[in-house]
């Protein structure tokens, strides 16, 4: 979200597709229903999963073999509705430069 909001939605995806091996699929509903710290507060934790869940059931159904989003917080929120590690973009960018 806050990345779009700053107006940073393509270059990640162009700079990943760069990596030799990774195949970049975007996911077109990106709302992982977490809102900063909305969906962390127990009162609005099942809301939160609520709007998160098609975007859930489009990365589990992508095929994906590494989830990734470039926000901490998305990452958390995503690793807990899918069940699966999350990977930041820049840790693909580390291990692909050996940095």
């Amino acid at each position: 979200c806050h990345a779009v909001a700053q107006g940073i939605s393509e270059e990640p995806l162009r700079l990943l597709s760069l990596v030799p091996g990774v195949v970049v699929r975007p996911i077109e509903d990106s709302c992982c229903g977490i809102a900063g710290t909305y969906g962390m507060r127990s009162e609005n934790y099942d809301r939160a999963k609520a709007i998160g869940d098609p975007l859930f059931r489009q990365m589990e159904q992508s095929g994906a073999e590494v989830l990734l989003t470039s926000c901490g917080t998305c990452n958390i929120q995503i690793a807990d509705g899918l069940k699966r590690p999350v990977t930041h973009t820049m840790a693909i960018l580390r291990r692909a430069y050996g940095v």
